[in-house]
């Protein structure tokens, strides 16, 4: 497994998005993670036995690793838990990266679902001249500008950004929220009162001013069968900005042409998104996340099955680029029904 380590790390700092994620920031020595690569995270106060899988969500260049985490389990409560200066285990990177199926040039839809962001939103960090065109998607809204930022991160430096929310109002306000969904209109308070966020040094991780040039305009588009208004603007004369009410895939554009779709998500999104692609003969590259107890595929406890077989969803030991992951071409993947 070369360039693989076990470290022992130090938490820099960690720093609640909302009620149910959060973000963690580790200073690493070991060998520069690439977008897409994971961890195998342990803290050393702990009182579980296996270590946590969790995607890169930025690395910078002071030798600090972000991760971004969903509370799911006592694992991860046990790391929302930590304190600055608290130390975990960390064995990485492992796994492929998204740069291994990278065109040297043209244009990628990044496909995202609830904190399946983290692996491409470190990409759009790492890649900040390619052109990429970010759709990110949400159960909930947020509270606020920076709980979105947070959740956002490199995602800010595509191209273009569309963000989609299933009940575009927060916890607090459901109800509201459902009856918007149901009318298939994103109103005018929810897309004119918020700008974009602005852009992210990658090198710094902080944010750069960006110019606002507000050019609204409204366009029509058909979702499931029904015609939708849709809002769209301009934060600066390069980067376009669009906020939608309801699901991610429904909102991708086939017609501006990309030449593939990377996308990290909940399994039914991620089915969705390779039929759709299917349709349109557009290569799709999914990132997947499945239980692992040992990260580099020795326990075999973390099968796919593809047509050519079960495969591995870590592969830490870097075999067979394509047929092991957690990233898969979607024409080789067979979700469960």
């Amino acid at each position: 497994m070369s360039g693989v380590k076990s470290i022992v790390c130090p938490l820099i700092n960690n720093t609640p998005v909302n009620d149910e994620v959060f973000s963690l920031y580790f200073h690493w020595d070991g060998p520069a993670p690439k977008a897409g690569q994971f961890f195998m995270v342990k803290p050393l106060r702990s009182s579980v036995f296996l270590a946590r899988p969790l995607s890169v969500a930025g690395f910078m260049d002071n030798s600090v690793v972000k991760f971004l985490i969903a509370k799911r389990g006592k694992g991860t409560q046990e790391l929302a838990a930590m304190h600055t200066g608290e130390e975990a285990e960390l064995t990485g990177p492992l796994g492929n990266a998204w740069e291994d199926f990278l065109p040297a040039g043209g244009k990628i839809a990044l496909v995202s679902g609830g904190v399946g962001i983290a692996p491409l939103a470190a990409l759009a960090a790492e890649k900040p001249d390619y052109n990429f065109h970010f759709y990110a998607g949400f159960r909930q809204g947020f509270s606020g500008k920076e709980e979105e930022a947070a959740m956002l991160g490199g995602a800010v430096n595509a191209k273009k950004l569309i963000i989609a929310v299933e009940n575009f109002s927060t916890k607090t306000s459901r109800r509201g929220a459902e009856a918007q969904s149901e009318e298939n209109v994103v109103s005018d308070s929810s897309i004119v009162s918020r700008s974009c966020p602005k852009k992210i040094n990658s090198t710094t991780n902080q944010h750069k001013p960006t110019r606002t040039k507000n050019d609204y305009k409204v366009k029509v588009r058909e979702v499931r069968g029904k015609k939708i208004k849709l809002q769209t603007y301009w934060t600066s004369p390069t980067r376009l900005c669009e906020r939608h009410t309801g699901r991610i895939p429904d909102f991708l554009d086939l017609s501006e042409k990309y030449d593939a779709v990377y996308a990290c998500g909940p399994e039914p999104m991620l089915k969705a998104l390779k039929e759709k692609c299917e349709k349109a003969a557009l290569p799709c590259f999914v990132s997947l996340e499945r239980r692992m107890a040992c990260g580099v595929g020795a326990c075999l406890g973390c099968t796919v099955s593809t047509l050519n077989g079960n495969h591995r969803c870590c592969a830490g030991n870097s075999v067979a680029k394509g047929k092991d992951g957690t990233i898969f071409d979607t024409k080789e993947l067979i979700f469960d029904d």
